[in-house]
């Protein structure tokens, strides 16, 4: 049954699609079959995007696809992990309430799944192919006329398929596309939205007008340059993203750039890179994509007040908190985790410093997440300096009704303040009511979207429990190995 929310937050919800369809919406495909009927598989159910998947060897790769942004995507995956088994066929008109759907939206480049179909193409030894369809928003159950073409064009994308099958399927062969490198840079240079192709070099071999828009630079200054030559926001880091995903073939999490220039707006870039093997040679390329994200944000946080503040908010003063909160280091621990605090709620005015930040995150001041960031920012140069990550990732907000995800904004700031690219790898479902331990044991669990290899700070507003840093911290360090915990505010001072 699918949910009916009230009329303002459903017109917005459709206001959002709207905009996020816009933002990922569909490009023209390039020239191979493949890309030309996953697009026509798409039209058919009306569809955001369709994708054809090969998984052998413990890897997810897109070979087809009708949206260039997702295009030689690759990931880790395990059917072991899996709530379904190789074979299965899956029809959920609305999977918005499905974890294991969910954690698969980044991975096929929508900002949600609403609509999704998996269904199999063929299974052959360890090698499966299935094709996904899926869609933002829900969908409804497909027509006896839609299946019945669905099965047409399948068994067109099996006969294709089977022209380069011997090559993706063989450990030898290095082939994770069906298309030659000479395609694929046309392809990059026609794309709608911001593209660039590096080899394993990282040097930029190919770009389309739109990505050196974004970087600022001609064409002449940003092709044949290597990656680390250029002055890029958040280089360092970037690079170390990319040679980690040509040395292991799979696809990074995707992580947004922050620009915080002086008398500048500050903007958020969300930037995808994938690493591929086309026909004709052995070596891997890295394809890369970048989205200016700063509208969708601004809407979201508009959409967040719209929904989080009642009637009865008053508009308190950041500078209440900042007087009245203790400034208390302290490291505290839950079940084996250890997390970092700087601020304790003052004990005797608690109920007013609750109340405070909670009309604060309905509505954020736009200097607040750059006031806790840089608090942050000075504990953790102290204590180990920024080169002891790689990216910044933020406690996921949903949980409770409060407004737009602080934790995520803090995240932004900091990243911008420390040149770190910002991973939004967790997800949570929201629920009623407010974060509270007493909630703790309703509340759906987190999930781990992205998994991130390489060593992260976390970051969170306020750690009631520690709870949600807890469940953050042990989906997290599984994959990569070191996580530093922070939260701006946790327990009680007299």
């Amino acid at each position: 049954m699918q949910r009916r929310p009230g009329a303002d937050v459903r017109r917005d919800q459709m206001a959002f699609h709207d905009t996020a369809g816009a933002a990922y919406g569909r490009d023209l495909p390039s020239s191979h079959p493949l890309d030309r009927l996953c697009a026509m598989a798409a039209d058919m159910f009306s569809a955001d995007l369709a994708a054809i998947l090969l998984h052998q060897r413990g890897v997810s790769r897109v070979v087809a696809c009708n949206k260039g942004q997702t295009r030689f995507r690759s990931r880790y995956w395990d059917f072991a992990e899996a709530d379904y088994n190789a074979d299965t066929e899956i029809v959920a008109f609305d999977a918005t309430k499905l974890p294991a759907v969910q954690s698969k939206a980044h991975f096929l480049g929508v900002p949600q799944v609403g609509f999704f179909l998996r269904t199999v193409l063929e299974v052959a030894g360890a090698a499966t192919l299935t094709l996904i369809i899926a869609s933002a928003g829900p969908g409804v159950k497909p027509t006896l006329r839609q299946n019945r073409l669905l099965d047409d064009i399948k068994q067109l994308m099996r006969d294709e398929f089977a022209l380069f099958a011997d090559l993706m399927t063989d450990p030898d062969a290095h082939v994770t596309i069906a298309t030659t490198l000479e395609d694929a840079m046309r392809d990059v240079e026609s794309a709608a939205f911001p593209t660039a192709l590096l080899n394993k070099d990282l040097r930029i071999i190919s770009a389309n007008q739109a990505m050196c828009d974004t970087v600022n630079l001609p064409r002449d200054d940003f092709v044949g340059r290597r990656h680390q030559e250029l002055t890029l926001p958040m280089a360092e880091a970037i690079t170390g993203f990319y040679a980690h995903a040509l040395q292991t073939r799979v696809a990074p999490p995707d992580f947004e750039v922050i620009t915080d220039e002086p008398g500048q707006p500050r903007r958020a870039f969300q930037v995808s890179a994938s690493p591929f093997s086309p026909i004709g040679t052995d070596d891997y390329f890295l394809f890369v994509t970048a989205r200016d994200v700063t509208a969708i944000a601004a809407r979201e946080r508009a959409l967040s007040r719209r929904i989080g503040a009642g009637p009865e908010t008053v508009e308190p003063t950041l500078a209440f908190l900042q007087d009245t909160l203790v400034a208390r280091r302290s490291v505290r621990a839950r079940n084996g985790v250890h997390f970092l605090t700087l601020r304790s709620w003052r004990a005797p005015i608690r109920q007013w410093q609750l109340k405070a930040i909670r009309a604060l995150k309905a509505n954020i001041p736009e200097e607040m997440p750059g006031v806790i960031a840089a608090e942050i920012k000075a504990e953790v140069t102290a204590l180990v300096g920024a080169a002891a990550f790689r990216g910044i990732v933020p406690v996921p907000c949903g949980h409770s009704r409060e407004g737009h995800c602080l934790s995520l904004e803090i995240a932004r700031a900091l990243g911008a303040q420390f040149g770190l690219p910002v991973i939004q790898a967790l997800a949570a479902r929201p629920q009623k009511g407010v974060s509270h331990p007493k909630e703790n044991l309703k509340r759906p669990p987190m999930a781990l979207v992205q998994p991130v290899r390489e060593p992260v700070l976390l970051v969170d507003d306020v750690a009631t429990s520690g709870a949600h840093i807890e469940e953050a911290v042990k989906l997290l360090k599984p994959h990569c190995g070191s996580v530093m915990a922070m939260a701006w505010i946790s327990g009680d001072s007299a």
